[in-house]
């Protein structure tokens, strides 16, 4: 009976992610970025964000040993992968080797030589370590490209009326109330067509 327990515990043990708090790594590969959440209960989730929206695209269970952390999907069919955990420069980062990963294959030693050179970029394609505020703040934008609030007002038919110039045409002319927008800055749609 003790030695049933031992193994259970020992079981439940090993299953357990080392970390104790959540961790996040975000990649950036130029039109988007995938973010991976390991959360402390040994749950992951990978949302991708490109310019037309935001979507988990991946989750399951994830596992540490040493420096690996293996990835295991939800999704039936979907092949189990590794990503090894490394750290140069105060950057940790976790490469991968597998084509079944969320990356493509980079090796560690690939990242530490494009962290050395001079470019002062971080290497694309390569899931960096970010804080929570960095992750949440980052994956609650749903569309993040975004005008200036001074390029999405619209006049509307309200605050802008035509008016004939003696040569003939229409053009916009800033009603009396209502619209603190300059005609300058006015969207040419809402002028009134003959």
């Amino acid at each position: 009976m003790l030695q049933s327990l031992l193994v259970l515990i020992a079981l439940l043990i090993a299953g357990v992610p080392a970390d104790s708090h959540d961790r996040y790594f975000k990649e950036d590969h130029l039109t988007g970025a995938d973010y991976i959440h390991l959360a402390k209960n040994g749950s992951y989730t990978i949302t991708g964000r490109e310019h037309m929206g935001m979507w988990v695209t991946q989750s399951g269970h994830w596992e540490k040993e040493g420096t690996a952390i293996t990835f295991l999907p939800k999704k039936t069919g979907q092949p189990s992968y590794t990503g090894i955990e490394a750290t140069h420069q105060t950057r940790t980062f976790l490469t991968f080797a597998a084509e079944a990963a969320p990356s493509i294959p980079i090796s560690e030693e690939e990242v530490r030589r494009r962290l050395d050179s001079k470019s002062g970029a971080l290497p694309e394609y390569v899931f960096f370590e970010v804080s929570q505020k960095v992750y949440e703040q980052e994956t609650k934008i749903t569309y993040p490209f975004r005008t200036r609030r001074s390029d999405r007002r619209r006049c509307t038919s309200r605050c802008v009326r035509p008016v004939r110039t003696r040569s003939g045409s229409l053009t916009v002319a800033k009603a009396t109330t209502g619209c603190s927008i300059p005609p300058s800055r006015m969207v040419k749609s809402a002028a009134v067509r003959p």
